[in-house]
């Protein structure tokens, strides 16, 4: 792992899943932050006989120096945090957005997360998760977007098969997705001053739908 600028591995079974203590960096040193190439390029190197397979690193690009800097800061530790919480809303049908903007930096007010991220994830393949400027025209303009790219009567084999109805639903949702991340950075979401976090439901028919929130990252 790459933490910081720093290189940091994760020793096995150590504590909890939410809160993990990291070894102290060697300050100095510099490590491979592609150990797998490098390992089959020295290997293939000493099947040759070529001495040049004892070199560490086989492309100094993707070397990572571990400052002494960050083992100060850190203090030889680095604390990680996660929190996790459930929502549940009742969507309209094919197309009921709603921002969960406020919900999301709430959960990351109470995580106390300073340096991380927030993973967002609408559960279900009938759905999506995006961000947009949450106003009248901007999601009247997803839904024409959505209409001419796919269409609520086309053809879907999915139909055809299930005779559900939802194929354009299944589709919309793998185009938009059903997952985001969003940095957080000083504690706060990185996000602009009209980008909010929206979900949608895209099924044929209303839904109470699932999102999941994670928030992952450095505390104080």
């Amino acid at each position: 792992y790459i933490v910081q600028g720093a290189a940091y591995g994760v020793p096995r079974g150590s504590g909890s899943p939410t809160a993990r203590r990291w070894p102290t960096p060697v300050p100095g040193r510099q490590v491979c932050r592609m150990p797998g190439w490098c390992r089959r390029v020295r290997e293939r190197r000493r099947d040759r006989g070529d001495p040049g397979h004892e070199v560490d690193c086989q492309h100094p690009s993707a070397r990572s120096t571990v400052s002494a800097g960050v083992a100060a800061t850190t203090g030889g530790t680095l604390s990680i945090t996660a929190i996790q919480r459930r929502f549940t809303y009742r969507l309209p049908a094919e197309y009921g957005p709603q921002d969960v903007t406020s919900e999301v930096e709430q959960l990351t007010l109470e995580s106390g997360v300073r340096t991380g991220v927030a993973i967002i994830q609408l559960v279900g393949s009938t759905g999506a998760v995006t961000t947009i400027e949450y106003e009248a025209g901007a999601l009247a303009d997803l839904r024409r977007a959505l209409d001419l790219v796919v269409p609520v009567d086309a053809r879907y084999e999915h139909n055809a098969r299930w005779g559900d109805g939802n194929g354009f639903s299944h589709i919309r949702s793998a185009l938009l997705k059903t997952s985001i991340s969003v940095p957080v950075i000083e504690g706060q979401l990185a996000l602009g001053t009209w980008q909010q976090i929206v979900i949608i439901n895209l099924d044929n028919r209303a839904r109470s739908r699932e999102m999941v929130v994670v928030v992952l990252g450095e505390r104080d």
